[in-house]
């Protein structure tokens, strides 16, 4: 008894020599934000008036990215297709050599089919801030050229282009794994397939998706915090206004919601 006692002491002494350490890494945690904020004021003010004095060298640089911006954008989903398709391509050649007895095989080509959906998935996200881009190109240049004029069309038409080329994308891989695994179910085209496709998977896969949507759910909100802080920033300092600051909240908030009350149906099972 006295010896669990003691050993209770001990424990409760490293536990609060423990949180005093958490408390200080705190601090200096907070103690930091309060300088790097200090400085991005006093930068923010001496840059603000050196820009006053590159207006031409602003206006020249916004000229070429109008037109450069369109190429590489082309050639990035250009790419990001012709990789998928090769990749593809690859774990087809495999599964045509596959005996139907080794699952060293099988696993190698899963690992494969990861891959263009991995792309696939990022130029998606990669599409809507380029479309952003353009579209803020074309409105500096509205003196020079009508917003809606021919820029403006091309835009649109690589918007439209990138969309299509990771549907195609996403309908081979999705086809293909359900030929290697015939208890699949799902077609992309329809809306529900996301809960569909994730009722076909087994105790393991399942197991895995929730297991890396709690890994994306941790990062989604550091992310959040840390475009918080830069929204914060930029509205203090260089006037971007308080949009981007509720934006970034609206998502952490849907991020947050979702998580927990998709727990809380969980819990009830």
């Amino acid at each position: 008894m006295i010896t669990e006692m003691k050993t209770q002491a001990v424990d409760a002494r490293q536990e609060k020599k423990k949180n005093k350490k958490i408390y200080v890494k705190f601090a200096l945690i907070l103690g930091g934000a309060f300088l790097v904020g200090l400085l991005s004021g006093m930068c923010a003010n001496f840059l603000s008036d050196k820009v006053a004095g590159m207006q031409s060298v602003w206006g020249n640089m916004i000229t070429v990215l109008r037109y450069a911006v369109p190429v590489f954008w082309t050639v990035l989903n250009l790419g990001a297709f012709i990789a998928s398709l090769l990749i593809y391509q690859k774990a087809k050649r495999l599964e045509a050599l596959w005996d139907g007895e080794d699952e060293g095989v099988i696993e190698r080509i899963e690992n494969l089919l990861s891959y263009p959906s991995l792309l696939s998935s990022v130029m998606m996200v990669c599409n809507f801030a380029f479309f952003g881009i353009m579209i803020k190109l074309v409105e500096l240049n509205a003196g020079a050229e009508s917003p809606h004029g021919e820029l403006t069309g091309i835009v649109l038409f690589i918007f439209i282009m990138s969309f299509v080329l990771e549907t195609i994308v996403s309908k081979l891989v999705v086809d293909f794994e359900k030929k290697l695994n015939p208890e699949k179910r799902g077609n992309i085209f329809d809306t529900g397939f996301n809960q569909i496709w994730l009722g076909s998977c087994d105790e393991a896969e399942k197991h895995i998706i929730y297991q890396s949507g709690y890994g994306a759910f941790r990062a989604g909100n550091m992310t959040c915090m840390v475009l918080w802080v830069i929204t914060m920033f930029s509205q203090m300092f260089f006037q971007t206004g308080v949009l981007p600051v509720i934006c970034v909240c609206i998502i952490w908030l849907v991020l947050v919601i979702s998580y927990m009350v998709n727990a809380m149906k969980l819990e009830k099972h």
